[in-house]
């Protein structure tokens, strides 16, 4: 994942992405970015792969859409980002290599 905008300048270009870092809990948007994993992790764990045996979290449910809202966090299944990768591959949006391509390419090496 992270091995990729580094080789192909079609990645850097079309996510305008210049670098990244490790950095310490000072950081706040590293917090936040940890919040919000957590609360989705915990989320997918209790209600998807535990079959909602556990009420959903109440710290969950302001991340969540409202009724009418505006989604901010969605749950892909595994036939949803299937179909999601071959509508990329089609597209082409790294430009001459498909994400099949350029998966390919990062496992070799």
């Amino acid at each position: 994942m992270f091995e990729a905008p580094k080789r192909y300048a079609e990645i850097r270009e079309a996510y305008s992405f210049n670098s990244y870092v490790f950095s310490n809990k000072s950081v706040k948007p590293l917090q936040a970015a940890d919040i919000i994993a957590y609360e989705w992790f915990k989320h997918v764990k209790n209600q998807i792969l535990d079959g909602g045996k556990v009420p959903v979290r109440l710290s969950i449910l302001d991340l969540l859409p409202k009724e009418g809202g505006n989604r901010y966090m969605t749950y892909w299944d595994k036939d949803r980002l299937e179909l999601w990768f071959a509508d990329c591959d089609k597209e082409r949006p790294f430009g001459n290599h498909t994400l099949t391509e350029l998966a390919a390419a990062l496992k070799r090496s």
